[in-house]
């Protein structure tokens, strides 16, 4: 890991350890996390199981598309489950070239 991957790393997890406290402490941020986790949930089973499951059946013949709808249910999902490193990996901070920026600049990331 480069130097910046860890100060990421270790800012992530002092954020996240600071939250865990708060939601520990304050049952009303419980409760709003408790409804975002179990709706986004039920978007995704609706979409998932519920929506070919009515086309199935034979309920109706065709449901209209959601579009874009479901698409911010996955990451809101992830977020709430604590999936920080996931959005350090893809943010503007991620290397994208083929080769890595660490080998264009001579140096070789550690494992």
């Amino acid at each position: 890991m480069t130097v910046i991957e860890l100060a990421q790393a270790d800012a992530l997890a002092k954020t996240y350890q600071a939250f865990m406290g708060a939601m520990a402490q304050n049952p009303f941020m419980q409760k709003v996390w408790g409804f975002a986790i179990i709706s986004q949930l039920l978007v995704l089973l609706w979409h998932q199981v519920g929506i070919p499951a009515i086309v199935a059946l034979g309920v109706i013949t065709r449901y209209p598309s959601s579009g874009t709808t479901v698409e911010w249910a996955y990451p809101l999902v992830g977020a709430l489950m604590g999936l920080g490193p996931m959005v350090l990996r893809a943010g503007p901070g991620a290397d994208r070239s083929p080769i890595g920026s660490s080998r264009i600049l001579g140096k070789e990331a550690a494992n």
